[in-house]
C-alpha cells in the first residue's frame, strides 16, 4: 500500500502493474483513501485465475463508483501465467509485454513467490526488473517461517509453500545490477525484496 502511494504522488502518469494480483486488498485501500490525483494511474492486474481478476475489477470499480469524484484510475486485466510473463511466445504474448507492460513505475508481488523455487524466482525477478521504467520499483513479498503458524499451514492443510530468510530474498536480487535490499512488514512474517532501477 505504502509503495502504492508513493508512486502515485509522482509528477506525472504512472503504471502499475500488480503480479498474481488476487482480491488485491492493498489496492482496494488504496483507492479509497487516495486524494484527488493530478495525473493518471494505469493499473495492470495480472492473474491466471479468471474469477479473481473478475472479483477484482467488480470491487475496484465499485469503491470508485462509491467515491462520486471519478478518480483518475485506470485498471487493466490481464489473464496471464507467470510463464507468459517472464518467456512470452513470439507474436501477440511479446508484443503485450514489451509494449503494455514495459516501462512500469512499480511492479510488486505478494504471494507468488511463495510458490516459486529459488531459480525460478531469482529468474523471475530479474524479467520483472527489466520491464521497469528508469527510477522504477520491483517489490517481492515472502512469507518468513514462523513457528506459531507454519506447521497449521503445511500439516493441518497440507498447504506447501516456499519460506524464505533475509539471505534467501537477498539471493533473489543478487544478480541485479543495482542494490538491493530486504525490508520487513510489521508483523515480521513477510519479507520483501525491494530494487529501484537506476
Amino acid at each position: 500500500y505504502d509503495a502504492i502511494r508513493e508512486s502515485a504522488l509522482s509528477d506525472r502518469p504512472i503504471k502499475i502493474v500488480s503480479l498474481a494480483s488476487g482480491p488485491a486488498m492493498e489496492l482496494r485501500k488504496f483507492v479509497r483513501q487516495v486524494e484527488t490525483l493530478e495525473h493518471k494511474i494505469d493499473i495492470f492486474l495480472i492473474d491466471q485465475d479468471e474469477d479473481a481478476l473478475r472479483n477484482c475489477l467488480n470491487a475496484l470499480n465499485k469503491i470508485c463508483a462509491e467515491r462520486g469524484d471519478n478518480p483518475r484510475i485506470e485498471f487493466h486485466c490481464l489473464h496471464f501465467s507467470l510463464r507468459q510473463i517472464i518467456a512470452p511466445q513470439k507474436g501477440a504474448e511479446k508484443e503485450l509485454v514489451d509494449e503494455v507492460l514495459s516501462e512500469a513505475d512499480l511492479i510488486y508481488s505478494m504471494g507468488l513467490f511463495d510458490y516459486l523455487p529459488q531459480k525460478l524466482a531469482k529468474r523471475t525477478v530479474s524479467e520483472l526488473f527489466d520491464l521497469l521504467s528508469s527510477g522504477g520499483k520491483l517489490l517481492i513479498g515472502n512469507l518468513v517461517r514462523s513457528a506459531d503458524s507454519s506447521w497449521l499451514i503445511e500439516y493441518a492443510t497440507a498447504w506447501h509453500l516456499t519460506y524464505r530468510d533475509q539471505e534467501m530474498m537477498a539471493d533473489l536480487g543478487a544478480e541485479l545490477n543495482t542494490g538491493v535490499k530486504t525490508i520487513s512488514d510489521e508483523t515480521k512474517r513477510c519479507l520483501f525484496l525491494e530494487a529501484i532501477k537506476s
